[in-house]
């Protein structure tokens, strides 16, 4: 007998999600293994964008939604499965077990009947984007920016340029204003800004980008929108790149990143050959973190009316 019917690693929004629809499903014999002492970090950050929630019809920050889906678990006591500050760091999937490392360096080792993998992305700064001109320092991208704000003591600059257009990096940027940086957006697509938009960051939307200056650090950029070019200065700027699963990820999994699709190259009915499922970010990358929280639930469901789960 495994030591565990069902293991989960990453406890993200995908990661909660599946726990639910194990628990829920009458599953008790699971455990989530989360690398981080804070579950769901990445919506400590996301405070200001909100996405409506079709369950309740109510609408939702990250930070606002992390708060109801940890209250939820407490209520219920489904947090009892879950063990955080573990970190994976091989997978056995002959033998299909999991080795551990806990905060402590302590190893430990355990057995799943069904692997279930929900570990956050890697965002990349030159996969959507390829920024002419010369690379300096002060370049980051939107997720390094908001993490660096929120969680440690330094800023990435006073005049932050925010390049691209998804709902994540633009909570990114309101974060920013907020904590007293100077910002400006530059879209080469057309925003639909929120409700709550300040009214001093600056946005040039539909812009074509030109040039970014400094061979040190970053200075600025240069943009076309319409006829005229527009010189933008900066000392830093935060970069809407593509998230990726990362590569030790896919040596652990022995999975290819389809770049077409710009999802795991992993069908469903490989996955229940290998009893291994793979879910959110991990899977297929979105900002919409309701909706991956959602996902999480729904592709643990499919599997289970494929007669794994």
């Amino acid at each position: 007998m495994p030591d565990y019917e069902y293991l989960i690693i990453g406890g993200g929004v995908s990661g909660l999600g599946a726990l639910d629809a194990l628990l829920s499903a009458g599953r008790s014999n699971v455990a989530l293994f989360e690398a981080r002492d804070t579950l769901m970090y990445t919506n400590t950050w996301m405070k200001n964008i909100k996405l409506e929630d079709s369950i309740d019809n109510k609408s939702y920050t990250g930070e606002s939604f992390r708060e109801k889906i940890l209250t939820g678990l407490e209520k219920t006591g489904s947090d009892k499965h879950i063990n955080t500050g573990k970190r994976v760091y091989y997978i056995d999937q002959k033998e299909k077990k999991v080795h551990i490392r806990a905060t402590s360096n302590q190893r430990e080792e355990y057995s799943y009947g069904t692997l279930i993998v929900a570990v956050g992305a890697t965002q990349i700064m030159y996969g959507k984007y390829l920024l002419p001109g010369s690379r300096g320092g002060r370049y980051f991208t939107s997720y390094q920016v908001g993490e660096m704000i929120e969680h440690y003591p330094f800023k990435p600059g006073e005049k932050l340029i925010v390049f691209g257009e998804s709902l994540y990096t633009l909570d990114t940027a309101m974060l920013a204003e907020k904590s007293g940086i100077s910002v400006t957006v530059v879209s080469p697509s057309e925003l639909m800004l929120p409700v709550n938009w300040p009214a001093n960051i600056v946005v040039y939307d539909k812009a074509v980008l030109k040039q970014t200056y400094g061979d040190t650090l970053f200075e600025g950029m240069l943009i076309q929108k319409g006829s005229a070019q527009i010189c933008i200065p900066g000392d830093s700027i935060a970069v809407d790149g593509d998230f990726v699963l990362e590569h030790p990820w896919r040596e652990h999994l022995a999975v290819e990143w389809n770049l077409k699709k710009w999802e795991l190259d992993l069908p469903m009915e490989e996955m229940k050959k290998r009893n291994l499922i793979v879910i959110g970010d991990a899977y297929k990358p979105s900002p919409d973190f309701i909706e991956q929280y959602e996902v999480g639930s729904k592709m643990v469901k499919s599997f289970s009316k494929m007669g794994e789960v």
